[in-house]
């Protein structure tokens, strides 16, 4: 992608629209002025969203090295040309294997390490990762796909991948708030539109961006004092060194735990409510389902501040607790 200019580069997105639209011309999808609309306006979505992109990789270290990259077994049982599945052990002493797609791995060589970073695609606009819910095991995906990395990136390359970032990329712009529509302005590529929003690993952050001290990234969403610390801490997507291997070690165990209950036929209906957000507002089975709200017993989360989730999750694993200890590996396999 850094080959090519802007020119080439939406040529490319063009003729991609248009394989498409040829396809969904085939199945009469593009036979309403509504599928027409929806084609050109994802097209003009994504041509920002590489823009963007474009210029988030000029301001930092890495490359994109896969996309769509395979972990586990494939679904006719055959094992996938990229990735080993994903190891866990359970607090049972289980081995599960987890499997899954990465929509895109990029890498940085700096010294005589190699550096690498998930990417997540979502069709949403500004998707953020939200630390409350990976405390509680509400949202375990995106840190699983850099666990997964760690764990199996070595196939890609020949070299051990330290983890250092994990991120979503919406892919629709995020709303403004402006006095009359025709003050609106088109946002600039850096201005935070289409901002990767995850977790990094504060060390890192000059592979990311080089940001200097007393200034704010324009790509993440990462500020720095003129001292050097982190500003706004609660706020910023980056994580110290300790926090970020102390995320990765609680999800690792947090998956465990849950194939555990799965295994052991834990299928109640025990729905959770954090803050004002619960999964009953979009269970397709509401009309089945013989739990009512306000009636039956709920589970209450929580709602914690970053610095509140990282005192938690340190306490829980303890200090700087790197994935797959040796205290998992030491558990015998049962089942």
């Amino acid at each position: 992608m850094g080959a090519m200019n802007d020119a080439d580069l939406l040529g490319q997105l063009d003729a991609s629209c248009e394989r498409v639209a040829a396809r969904l011309r085939e199945d009469s999808a593009l036979s309403d002025a509504r599928g027409a609309y929806l084609l050109r306006r994802s097209r003009s979505d994504l041509a920002r969203v590489l823009h963007a992109q474009r210029f988030a990789a000029a301001r930092g270290k890495l490359r994109p090295l896969a996309t769509e990259l395979s972990f586990g077994m494939g679904a006719d049982g055959r094992e996938q040309k990229d990735l080993e599945a994903l190891e866990i052990w359970t607090p049972n002493g289980r081995r599960v294997l987890v499997r899954g797609y990465i929509d895109r791995v990029d890498v940085a060589e700096v010294a005589d390490e190699l550096l690498g970073v998930v990417v997540d695609y979502k069709r949403t606009r500004d998707k953020r990762l939200d630390v409350s819910m990976v405390y509680h095991g509400l949202s375990l995906q995106l840190l699983g796909y850099l666990i997964a990395l760690a764990q199996r990136g070595e196939t890609l390359t020949g070299r051990k991948l330290r983890p250092i970032a994990a991120l979503y990329v919406s892919s629709m712009m995020k709303y403004e708030l402006v006095e009359h529509p025709s003050k609106a302005k088109v946002s600039e590529a850096g201005a935070g539109t289409f901002r990767p929003r995850g977790m990094l690993r504060q060390d890192d952050l000059p592979v990311l961006d080089d940001v200097p001290s007393g200034s704010r990234s324009p790509v993440y969403n990462v500020a720095i004092k003129k001292d050097g610390d982190l500003a706004h801490a609660d706020r910023s997507d980056a994580a110290g060194s300790a926090n970020f291997s102390d995320m990765l070690a609680h999800v690792e165990g947090k998956v465990g735990e849950f194939a555990d209950r799965i295994l052991d036929g834990a299928v109640e209906v025990n729905p959770y409510r954090l803050g004002d957000a619960s999964p009953c507002s979009w269970c397709p089975m509401q009309g089945v389902c013989r739990f009512e709200m306000g009636l039956s017993d709920v589970r209450f989360l929580d709602r914690l501040k970053r610095s509140d989730v990282f005192a938690r999750v340190s306490t829980r694993v303890g200090p700087g607790t790197p994935i797959r200890s040796d205290a998992m590996h030491g558990s015998s396999l049962k089942g």
